[in-house]
C-alpha cells in the first residue's frame, strides 16, 4: 500500500484514492477500511470489534477519553453526539425528575439516580484492578484510563 500526497489535502489513500487532511487519519482509514477480516474491525485497545466505523470510533473514545462533541452553550464535551443531544435538554426548562432529598431537578431519570448516590454514599462501580469504587460508570472509566491504561 502506498501513501500519495495531494496538493489540496495532505494525503490520499493509494487503494481507494480517498483524500485525508493528515497522515494519521489516512493510516486510521487504511487500517479500518482495507485491513478487515469478516468485515469487522477490532479496537486498538481491547478485543472489541464492530463492522460499523462510527460504533468503533465511539467505543475507542472510552479508552482515549477523547470528547469531540462540545456544547455551544456551556462548553461541556462528550464522546458521543447522542450524549451531546441529551445534554442539550439541560439548557431547556423541562426537568421532570426531582430529588426528594435536596430538590434538585434533572432532565433524565438516570441523572437523578446517579445524583441520589451523593446522598446515600452508594458506589456500585468497582475497578477490577485496584477495587476502588465509584458512583457512576464514567468515573470508573476515567479512573481506568488514567490509572490502568
Amino acid at each position: 500500500m502506498s501513501i500519495v500526497s495531494t496538493p489540496r489535502q495532505s494525503f490520499s489513500c493509494g487503494i481507494c484514492n480517498q483524500p485525508f487532511p493528515s497522515r494519521e487519519l489516512l493510516l486510521r482509514h487504511r487500517r479500518r477500511t482495507h485491513n478487515r477480516m469478516d468485515g469487522r474491525v477490532e479496537c486498538r485497545y481491547c478485543s472489541y470489534s464492530s463492522n460499523h466505523m462510527a460504533t468503533l470510533d465511539a467505543h475507542e473514545r472510552k479508552h482515549t477519553g477523547e470528547k469531540p462533541f462540545g456544547c455551544g452553550t456551556c462548553g461541556k464535551t462528550f464522546t458521543r453526539k447522542s450524549s451531546l443531544n441529551l445534554h442539550m435538554k439541560t439548557h431547556m426548562q423541562r426537568r421532570p425528575f426531582g430529588c426528594d432529598s435536596c430538590g434538585r431537578r434533572f432532565t433524565q431519570k438516570v441523572h437523578l439516580i446517579c445524583h441520589q448516590r451523593q446522598h446515600t454514599g452508594e458506589a456500585p462501580y468497582e475497578c477490577d484492578h485496584c477495587r476502588m469504587r465509584f458512583k457512576n460508570s464514567s468515573g470508573l472509566r476515567s479512573h481506568k484510563i488514567k490509572q490502568h491504561p
